[in-house]
């Protein structure tokens, strides 16, 4: 897909961003990486060194592998029962951004066209599937407390 051809709900339809998961911290933490993304993407396009690129990957690398232990540790405390592949999948998102910063975090690396997009689908994916599924568990827990009010 080209920029031209956003699509609602896509990397380039700066509206949108991750759809919510209902926990506030959470949601900041997703809206933060799907604009680093963002940038990510224009550093590809625009007239930006080889090495902002690399420099973006490794932020928003460091900026996942945050998230993906706060929101680790907020699923430990709430006792959310699929923590452990959820953790998984963590780890594998966390191998393949450090594969692409094997291949694109040096200034001899040549922009891969649909990186950005590539990454942006993984990272939409993640947040639309099994996010959502601890979001709603989240949301269930919270119902008996207000049924008591």
């Amino acid at each position: 897909m080209s920029v031209d051809q956003a699509t609602p709900g896509s990397l380039h339809d700066d509206s949108a961003g991750p759809r919510r998961t209902g926990h506030p911290e959470m949601d900041n933490q997703h809206q933060r990486i799907h604009q680093t993304l963002l940038r990510l993407v224009e550093s590809m396009r625009g007239p930006f060194p080889l090495e902002t690129l690399g420099a973006r990957l490794r932020l928003l690398e460091t900026m996942a592998k945050d998230h993906f232990r706060a929101e680790e540790s907020l699923m430990k405390e709430v006792r959310y029962p699929h923590l452990l592949p959820h953790r998984a999948e963590h780890g594998v998102m966390e191998e393949r951004f450090h594969d692409l910063l094997d291949q694109y975090g040096s200034p001899d690396s040549p922009p891969l066209p649909g990186l950005g997009e590539a990454m942006s689908a993984m990272f939409l994916h993640h947040i639309e599937t099994v996010d959502l599924d601890y979001a709603a568990f989240l949301e269930r827990m919270e119902q008996p407390e207000e049924q008591e009010a």
